[in-house]
């Protein structure tokens, strides 16, 4: 069995929840981290497989104790949206849902009381004009990292 086939066996077997690149490393006793990402890249090309950023739901739950560098990835682009609204600079054209999901997860793995308090008193679902946020969303946006 190619590790292909491994990384591609061990996602469906846990659908529907979401893993990350770590987990799978380390789950399937990868070398490196980067060779899940490089497997999880080609199966992103396929029917049935979605890659996104956040952090799996082994993590999101507290199973395991997430990596700096595995959290510093993920908090970046969070990071670059505070700096763009503190400057009132143009965040309209970014996926402030995929913003708001990863900041929730991040918070989950933290602190999950603080993610259920956060989700009940957030405005963000009430607000969230998504037919209007389409009219500044370019597809390059919606595939894009997030900046």
């Amino acid at each position: 069995m190619t590790v292909l086939d491994q990384v591609r066996a061990f996602i469906v077997g846990r659908k529907p929840e979401a893993t990350c690149d770590d987990c799978i490393a380390s789950r399937l006793q990868l070398t490196v981290r980067q060779h899940a990402n490089h497997k999880t890249r080609e199966l992103a090309k396929t029917t049935g497989f979605d890659r996104r950023g956040g952090l799996s739901a082994a993590l999101a739950a507290g199973g395991e104790k997430p990596k700096r560098n595995s959290v510093n990835r993920q908090l970046t682009p969070i990071r670059l949206l505070r700096n763009r609204i503190a400057h009132h600079e143009p965040i309209l054209h970014l996926n402030l849902p995929r913003h708001r999901q990863s900041a929730l997860d991040l918070t989950n793995a933290c602190a999950p009381a603080l993610a259920e308090w956060t989700k009940a008193h957030c405005a963000f679902d009430r607000t969230y004009d998504a037919a209007l946020a389409q009219t500044f969303l370019t597809r390059a946006d919606e595939d894009a990292p997030d900046a």
